[in-house]
């Protein structure tokens, strides 16, 4: 657990390190860039790719198209540290962060201890929030295994937030 998460700081560092040098290096670069950050753990590496931005959702997000752990190839990871309800930005995300309708999006409120996951049901977002369970976000099977908290559905046409749960 020490090395993942001296691991996961390294990663951070760096990327943030990067993002500083870039944006002093080229001046028409902006925080949405993506960068390839290469994580070891018990001598096999995973490429990730990995994005911090304050646009388009009003609020930092460092976002994952890899998940520790995840056979299915589907799984995003974002992390979040925000006072905010979720579903109430669950469209935006879904407009910003979703390539394809067949993922599942796992985002990691630090700031509320919880998990949300995402996905799409048809033509609604079903949001469904956890309590969130340790380092969970190191591990896609132990992904939203916390205590339900509450569960939504967003229309994707209208936007309407329909409480579930």
């Amino acid at each position: 657990m020490k090395w993942i998460l001296i691991g996961f700081i390294a990663i951070f560092l760096i990327a943030l390190i990067y993002s500083i040098g870039s944006d002093s290096d080229s001046g028409t670069q902006s925080n949405n860039d993506k960068s390839t950050d290469v994580v070891e753990e018990n001598n096999t590496q995973e490429v990730s790719t990995e994005s911090e931005s304050e646009d388009p959702l009003g609020f930092n997000v460092s976002f994952r198209e890899a998940y520790s752990n995840d056979v299915t190839g589907n799984w995003r990871l974002a992390m979040i540290s925000e006072n905010i309800n979720i579903e109430e930005h669950a469209l935006d995300y879904y407009t910003n962060y979703f390539k394809a309708d067949t993922e599942v999006h796992i985002i990691v409120n630090f700031t509320l201890n919880t998990t949300t996951c995402i996905t799409v049901i048809g033509n609604l977002l079903d949001v469904t929030t956890t309590e969130y369970v340790d380092t969970e976000e190191n591990d896609a099977k132990l992904a939203c295994s916390g205590m339900l908290l509450s569960e939504y559905h967003v229309n994707i046409d209208t936007g309407e937030i329909e409480k579930i749960q």
